[in-house]
């Protein structure tokens, strides 16, 4: 038994070693009902070579019947990674018979896996799935065996990450505010329209920071659309604002219950696994359709003047809420000297 890891195959086998033990038992009993002696039998040595001769031929037709249907074939997509382990007996031979045993892409595989510059740029590029895969990778014993190289490594980030907080937060956060003021004075309804907007936002945060770990938890093992591996991404099937207004509707309360909020979201959500092509895919399919039916209701508006609403008139808030996001949307993409007009 090879890396079952407790899969079907080790019940399978598990079945069969408890059917042969059965077929043993019952076997002795009807010899002992039947005062059958064994070793009195002239035919127990042809009997036993035969049923072994019998055994070899059904084992090896049966295995290359199963090769020759496919059976056996392997799943992942880079085999290099689940080379077959080395046995025991060649663990500690010389390192040359080692290298002369395994093919050339398993060595040079293991040789480009050590080196440092392929550790550095796999860390760069995959930095957003490793931080996801934490809860996965450390495990409680690894966590208990690593704990004081962890709390090391964690105190130095947590320093570094201080000081660049209290020597950006002093100059950009006091300039931020004194533009902010200084571009705009919001009444009342306004402070209203924003204190709620904001509620709602740290709310939202919220009940997704509560049913984070079962979407980490639902991550398949593959692409439901290509059946890729690599850079898997999870997702509900229902928006997370219309599971919590479908919640609300059940459970009528107040206050946020985590734990119902929780029970419900598992008992109803479903989840689906993409990869990253497949999503972004998916993502410019919707933007297409978006950009047509906005082309086509922007054509009826145009043949349609006759039902046009006129001319719409902005009070001084809206005014000043409009250029101060004009402003900023301006300096985030050209910087605070913008951008000359291309002469003609």
């Amino acid at each position: 038994i090879d890396q079952m890891c407790f899969s079907s195959q080790f019940y399978m086998v598990l079945t069969l070693h408890v059917n042969g033990l059965l077929y043993f038992v019952l076997g002795v009993q009807m010899m002992i009902r039947s005062n059958y002696n064994p070793f009195g039998d002239p035919l127990l040595t042809i009997l036993v070579l035969f049923i072994g001769l019998n055994t070899i031929i059904v084992k090896r037709s049966s295995i290359f019947l199963g090769s020759c249907c496919n059976i056996w074939r392997t799943r992942h997509e880079n085999t290099a990674w689940h080379s077959r382990l080395r046995s025991d007996s060649t663990a500690y031979s010389n390192v040359s018979t080692e290298i002369n045993a395994l093919s050339h892409d398993d060595y040079a595989m293991d040789q480009k896996i050590t080196l440092d510059s392929f550790r550095h740029k796999f860390l760069s590029h995959n930095r957003s799935w490793l931080v996801e895969q934490l809860p996965t990778l450390l495990s409680p014993r690894t966590l208990s065996r690593g704990r004081p190289h962890l709390i090391g490594q964690l105190t130095k980030i947590l320093n570094k990450l201080n000081q660049e907080i209290s020597s950006d937060s002093s100059t950009d956060d006091v300039a931020v505010t004194n533009n902010f003021k200084s571009l705009i004075r919001f009444s009342a309804p306004t402070r209203r329209l924003l204190k709620w907007w904001l509620r709602k936002a740290q709310h939202r945060l919220k009940m997704r920071e509560v049913v984070q770990p079962q979407l980490l938890r639902a991550r398949g093992s593959f692409c439901e659309q290509c059946l890729s591996q690599k850079n898997l991404l999870v997702e509900p099937c229902i928006v997370i604002e219309e599971m919590y207004d479908r919640f609300q509707k059940a459970f009528p309360a107040t206050n946020f219950n985590q734990v119902k909020w929780k029970h419900y979201w598992q008992k109803h959500q479903k989840y689906r696994t993409l990869c990253l092509e497949c999503k972004s895919r998916e993502k410019e399919e919707e933007n297409k359709d978006r950009i047509d039916k906005s082309f086509i209701s922007f054509r009826g508006i145009e043949a349609d003047r006759s039902s046009d609403w006129g001319a719409i008139y902005l009070n001084l808030d809206s005014e000043d809420m409009i250029r101060y996001w004009y402003t900023a949307a301006k300096t985030s993409l050209y910087g605070k000297s913008g951008r000359a007009r291309n002469k003609m």
